[in-house]
């Protein structure tokens, strides 16, 4: 599994001092005081930001951080700061749609266009999938990932199907998307 890369301190401080801004802001909205939520930066793939409500935490993509640090800092931090501010703010928080009605209002009461999606060029937030080899029997045709596949050529592991007692051989030339 890959690892994110490290943050400098200075751009993790001006993550945490926007989700502290916006928290004060909502706080002067609401007239309620919001309990700050943990931050994490360690979302790995294609997603900016994800925030989890039971533990009232944020995760963000490092990757995407660095590459686009202003408008992450200034429309993806707050963005999932309005997910945790709505499962706060809404008594029945499984019911509400994640970029729904609730969290729009949200977003509008903050000054923040309600934007579902980033634009972020994520060629470099892509986690590998790993990749897949076509093994088929006389019954049927499986998918096994490189380890189980390197066991298998290498002689290691044996591969006989449960159904029609056949030996699973790879399809030649063939390698399978997940």
């Amino acid at each position: 599994m890959p690892t994110p890369p490290p943050v400098p301190k200075d751009i993790i401080a001006r993550a945490e001092d926007k989700v502290i801004e916006v928290y004060l802001q909502a706080q002067s909205i609401w007239k309620q005081i919001f309990a700050l939520p943990t931050i994490e930066f360690d979302l790995l793939g294609r997603c900016a930001g994800r925030a989890y409500c039971r533990e009232n935490r944020i995760r963000l993509n490092p990757v995407l951080l660095l590459e686009n640090q202003t408008d992450f800092i200034e429309e993806t931090v707050p963005h999932e700061v309005a997910h945790l501010l709505t499962c706060t703010l809404y008594l029945r928080p499984a019911r509400i749609k994640p970029h729904g009605p609730e969290w729009k209002s949200v977003m509008v009461a903050l000054g923040l266009k309600p934007i579902r999606c980033h634009n972020y060029d994520t060629a470099n937030a892509r986690v590998r999938r790993p990749r897949r080899f076509i093994y088929c029997c006389r019954c049927r045709a499986i998918r096994e990932l490189l380890r189980p596949h390197n066991r298998i050529q290498g002689g290691e592991l044996l591969y006989t199907c449960n159904h029609c007692n056949s030996r699973f051989t790879i399809q030649e030339g063939e390698q399978a998307n997940p």
